[in-house]
C-alpha cells in the first residue's frame, strides 16, 4: 500500500481538527475578553472575513500540485530565499505547537493528574505523535478520520445535554457595541484557527485519489468547522455567562459538568473532554508531519520526527512557568506573530501568481 495516497474525506478531517484545536484553552480566553456577550458572533465574522483565504488556499493547491508547500516555495523564490521563508514557516509552525503542547498538558495535569509533573505528560503524548508519523500521512489521516467520528458524536452530546439550559439572558445586551467587539474577536479567532489552513498544502493535491472533489471537501470543511466553534462558544455563553466565561481557565470544560441527560446520565464531563485531547494530539501529530515534510519531502526517516518533538517539550518549561504567563503570551504576542504568518502567506500567493501568469505567457 502506498502511504502518500489519501482521499479527501481523510485529508480534510485533519482540517477540521487544526482549524478547531486552536479554539478550546487557547484563542477562547481571547474571544471571550475581547468580545464579550458578542463572543458567538466571532466565528461567523472571522469566517466571512477569511473568504480571500479560500481563494488563496484553492489556488496555491493548484499551482504545481505534484509539490508540497516547501516544494513550491523554492519552485516561487529559488533555492537561497525559499529555504529562509520555509525554515521561517517551520519556526512559526513550532512556536504554535509549543502552545498547543503546553495546554494539553496543563489541561490534563490540572483537571486529571495534578501530581503530575506537565513534562511527564508532554512526553507521553510525543511518543505516540512520534510513532504515528513514523507510520505515514495515510494512516495519520485515517486515525484522523476515526477520532473525527469520535469527536462528532461527543460533540452532539454535549449540545444535547447542554441546549436545555441555556439562559437567553447570557445573550444581553445585543450587540451593545455593534459589531466593534465582534469584529475584534472574529480577529482573533482569524489569525489562531483559520491560517493554520495553509499547513495542509504540505500534502500534494495530485496524492488526493479523488482530488476532483478537493475544492468542495476544503470550502464544507471550511463551514463545518466554523459552525463547530460557533456550536462551542454559543452553548457555553449560554450556560455560563461572560462572567464565568471569562473567569475560568477552561471553561468548555466547566460547562460540561452540567450535562445531564435523561435525568439520570450526569458526571460525564470527563468521558466529553476527550474531544479536546483528541483535537489537539490530530492537531500536532500534523504539524509535527508538516515540519518533516517542509525539511524534507516525502522523507520516511522516522528519526526526525524525534528531534522536532524535543523543542516541543523543552521550550514549554522556559517560557511558561505558568498559566499567566501562558495566557499573557496567548492574548499579546501569538496574534503579532501570526501577522507576520500573513505576510509571508500573501508573500507565496503573489510570488505563486507571477510565476504562473509568467509560465503561462511562454506558452
Amino acid at each position: 500500500m502506498n502511504k502518500e495516497k489519501l482521499n479527501c474525506l481523510q485529508l480534510f478531517s485533519i482540517l477540521f481538527f487544526i482549524m478547531s484545536a486552536p479554539l478550546t484553552g487557547m484563542s477562547l480566553i481571547g474571544i471571550f475578553k475581547k468580545a464579550a456577550v458578542d463572543a458567538y458572533f466571532c466565528p461567523l465574522v472571522a469566517a466571512i472575513l477569511g473568504i480571500p483565504l479560500i481563494f488563496i488556499f484553492i489556488f496555491l493547491s493548484n499551482y504545481k500540485p505534484d509539490l508540497t508547500l516547501g516544494e513550491k516555495i523554492i519552485s516561487i523564490f529559488g533555492k537561497k530565499v525559499g529555504a529562509v521563508i520555509n525554515y521561517i514557516f517551520i519556526l512559526f509552525i513550532l512556536l504554535f505547537s509549543v502552545t498547543l503542547l503546553f495546554n494539553l498538558s496543563d489541561f490534563i495535569v490540572s483537571q486529571f493528574l495534578p501530581e503530575t509533573p506537565k513534562y511527564m505528560v508532554a512526553l507521553l503524548f510525543a511518543s505516540i505523535i512520534i510513532y504515528i508519523n513514523t507510520k505515514g500521512i495515510e494512516t495519520m489521516s485515517r486515525v484522523s478520520l476515526i477520532l473525527f467520528a469520535i469527536t462528532f458524536i461527543f460533540f452532539m452530546v454535549t449540545i444535547l445535554g447542554l441546549f436545555p439550559s441555556l439562559k437567553i439572558d447570557n445573550f444581553k445586551p445585543f450587540l451593545e457595541y455593534g459589531l466593534k467587539n465582534p469584529f475584534s474577536g472574529a480577529l482573533y479567532i482569524l489569525f489562531l484557527n483559520y491560517f493554520p489552513i495553509f499547513t495542509l498544502l504540505t500534502v500534494p493535491k495530485n496524492q488526493i485519489t479523488d482530488k476532483k472533489n478537493y475544492n468542495k471537501w476544503f470550502i464544507g470543511t471550511y463551514i463545518f468547522s466554523t459552525i463547530f466553534m460557533f456550536g462551542i462558544i454559543f452553548i457555553t455563553l449560554g450556560n455560563l455567562g461572560i462572567n464565568l466565561s471569562q473567569l475560568y481557565q477552561y471553561p468548555e470544560y466547566i460547562v460540561l459538568k452540567r450535562i445531564n441527560l435523561f435525568d439520570f446520565l450526569d458526571r460525564i464531563e470527563n468521558l466529553l473532554s476527550i474531544q479536546r485531547i483528541l483535537k489537539i494530539y490530530i492537531s500536532l501529530s500534523f504539524f509535527t508531519y508538516f515540519i518533516s515534510n517542509t525539511i524534507k519531502p516525502h522523507n520516511k526517516n522516522k528519526v526526525l520526527p524525534f528531534f522536532i518533538l524535543i523543542p516541543m517539550i523543552l521550550i514549554p518549561q522556559i517560557q511558561y512557568r505558568n498559566n499567566t504567563q501562558f495566557n499573557n503570551f496567548v492574548l499579546k504576542y501569538v496574534p503579532i506573530y501570526r501577522l507576520v504568518f500573513i505576510g509571508i502567506i500573501i508573500m507565496i500567493f503573489i510570488g505563486a501568481l507571477f510565476k504562473y501568469k509568467k509560465e503561462k505567457n511562454k506558452y
